[in-house]
């Protein structure tokens, strides 16, 4: 009798962005051990670096960190084209990257929002469609994309808005949603 879902990813090269805490680490570990080849996207995370090595060694398989603002369109094309010619080639990727500016809702700036707009809904914008172009150019079919959904409740929010992270999950949760409906 098995124990949960078994995946092979051995050959294969998956981007986890935000692969390096939280969940998109949960997410690195799993592909590592699947046998995958992982990069981890990051922004400004100092140890992720010693994160990716510790994957690599732990699960005999290569893992290597790349700084990217998800945010920026071109800066992640070049780096998913660094990755498929380090790592690759890509076959898969997890828009997992998330942020949030933690402050009462009525201090949040346009700035904090474009903040959590950049990485939030845009980032996972940029991220498929870098993966997409390289699939396009190398004529590659069968490459996976997972975005992650992080839900929450807030009807609380109209009511209250002293309220921390109010505008994380809607703002994560639209581009998710927004782009997995394309």
């Amino acid at each position: 009798m098995s124990n949960g879902f078994n995946f092979d990813f051995a050959g294969k090269c998956i981007i986890v962005t935000g692969g390096n805490r939280g969940i998109g680490y949960a997410f690195s570990r799993a592909c590592a051990q699947a046998g995958a080849s992982v990069a981890i996207i990051y922004r400004s995370s100092k140890d992720a670096d010693e994160v990716a090595q510790k994957i690599s060694k732990e699960f005999n398989v290569k893992a290597k960190a790349y700084k990217c603002d998800v945010g920026d369109d071109k800066l992640v094309t070049e780096t998913f084209r660094k990755i498929d010619d380090e790592l690759g080639p890509v076959t898969g990727l997890i828009a997992n990257a998330g942020v949030s500016v933690v402050k009462p809702a009525l201090e949040l700036t346009a700035d904090d929002f474009h903040k959590v707009y950049n990485v939030n809904v845009l980032g996972v914008f940029n991220t498929a469609c870098a993966a997409a172009r390289l699939w396009t150019d190398r004529k590659f079919q069968g490459g996976s994309i997972v975005l992650t959904i992080v839900t929450k409740v807030d009807m609380f929010f109209q009511f209250h808005p002293s309220v921390i992270g109010i505008h994380y999950h809607p703002g994560k949760n639209a581009g998710d949603s927004a782009f997995s409906a394309t």
